[in-house]
């Protein structure tokens, strides 16, 4: 063999020994490099399947708790967590007051209630003038009721006893009933005559 050729044969031993990749168009390909995206071409990202969404309606009934119905007066439970309150005047004393102002309110009352805040009432709200009258079945605190006209002027005061089932008439066609413990209207100096402020412009249901 000559120099020539034998300096070639140890060449190509030494190549293949180093793995040198083939060059292009000779032979098996060339490990591929990575694709990289073009500048103004981002990467695009695998898509996600996009949550679910609940589509199914609500299920049948209310929204948010019942309201609670006014107790039937021989159950033996009072109504006053259940009413509306309103602050009003009464002979310009500040007075905070229950509304009974449609039939089962005002059929309930004041009954079943032990005690009562002294500056606190009852006033029951009708939608017509006429001569009412109270009576204290089931009622075991004493109490005044004030009657007052459409105009918000007192027309009587009347005493009532705890458990009286007589009636106890206003006398005089009236709008409003306004019930304080007994005493409140003689103990701050208001009479028939005086006016109740904040009332006159509230409905009545029958």
């Amino acid at each position: 063999m000559t120099p020539a050729r034998t300096t070639a044969a140890l060449l190509a031993l030494v190549l293949l020994a180093t793995g040198c990749p083939t060059p292009p168009g000779e032979g098996a390909p060339g490990p591929r490099a990575p694709i990289e995206p073009a500048p103004d071409e981002p990467a695009t990202e695998q898509a996600t399947e996009p949550a679910a969404v609940d589509d199914a309606p609500p299920p049948p009934g209310p929204v948010g708790p019942a309201p609670l119905a006014t107790p039937a007066p021989w159950e033996g439970r009072h109504q006053l967590g259940l009413l509306p309150k309103r602050s009003i005047r009464v002979g310009g004393v500040p007075v905070t007051a229950w509304i009974a102002d449609n039939e089962d309110r005002r059929r309930l009352g004041l009954m079943h209630v032990r005690e009562m805040p002294d500056d606190h009432g009852m006033l029951f709200v009708y939608p017509d003038v006429r001569e009412r009258s109270f009576w204290m079945k089931n009622t075991f605190i004493p109490l005044s009721i004030a009657y007052i006209d459409e105009r918000g002027r007192i027309a009587t005061i009347v005493d009532m006893r705890p458990h009286d089932e007589r009636g106890h008439p206003s006398n005089a066609p009236v709008r409003f009933g306004l019930e304080m413990n007994q005493g409140w209207f003689r103990r701050n100096g208001v009479a028939p005559g005086a006016r109740v402020e904040g009332i006159t412009a509230l409905p009545g249901y029958e």
